[in-house]
C-alpha cells in the first residue's frame, strides 16, 4: 500500500513541478516580450523626435521670408 502512495505522490509532484515551471517559463516570457516591445517603442521616438528636431534647425537656418506688416510666412512645418 506505501508504494502506491509513494507512487502516486510522486507522480503528482512531478507534474505539479511541469505546471509551476511552465507558468514560471511563460511569465518570464511575457515580462522579456513587453520589455523588447517598450525598448523599439522608445527608439521609435527618439528617431522621429531627431528628424524633427533636424528639420526645425533647417528652418531655423534660413531666413522666413517677412510681409510688409512684419507677419513672417507659415511654412509646411507650422
Amino acid at each position: 500500500m506505501s508504494l502506491y502512495i509513494t507512487t502516486v505522490g510522486t507522480a503528482i509532484t512531478t507534474l505539479l513541478g511541469v505546471f509551476v515551471g511552465g507558468a514560471i517559463t511563460h511569465r518570464s516570457q511575457q515580462q522579456r516580450w513587453s520589455r523588447d516591445r517598450q525598448a523599439e517603442a522608445c527608439a521609435l521616438i527618439l528617431r522621429e523626435s531627431s528628424s524633427v528636431l533636424i528639420e526645425l534647425g533647417k528652418l531655423d537656418a534660413r531666413d522666413l521670408p517677412v510681409l510688409d506688416d512684419g507677419v513672417r510666412v507659415p511654412t509646411p512645418i507650422d
